[in-house]
């Protein structure tokens, strides 16, 4: 047994501290553990979620893309004519729009100079 039993309370009451510190730390350890794994938890309902609204749109895509392409199918194409464009009538808009743009110009320049002689 124990030679000194005046040394076996202090090493017991010193194990009894350091279970209960050890119980401590390990507590707190756990209820890390538990916070992170709520956290993970929620964050991979989250995820499902957003995969599953994902998918949704995907598969709203591609019947949308096959509905519209069996459409398009039936459509008789539209052939777009430019032979008839006067390029004449669209130089003289032109040269009119310049005139306009020159006359409101100088029209402009010449009220500055009013403004500062007056």
């Amino acid at each position: 047994m124990n030679p000194n039993p005046s040394l076996s309370l202090p090493l017991r009451a010193l194990a009894a501290d350091d279970t209960s510190v050890e119980m401590t730390l390990l507590k707190k350890k756990y209820a890390q553990q538990e916070e992170a794994c709520s956290t993970l938890r929620l964050n991979i309902t989250s995820l499902t979620n957003q995969l599953e609204e994902q998918q949704r749109l995907n598969n709203a895509l591609a019947n949308r893309n096959f509905l519209k392409k069996d459409v398009d199918d039936r459509e008789v194409p539209v052939v777009h004519d430019c032979s008839d464009v006067n390029t004449d009538a669209i130089a003289a808009l032109k040269k009119q729009h310049n005139e306009q743009i020159k006359r409101k110009n100088y029209d402009i320049k010449r009220l500055k100079e009013e403004l500062q002689t007056s």
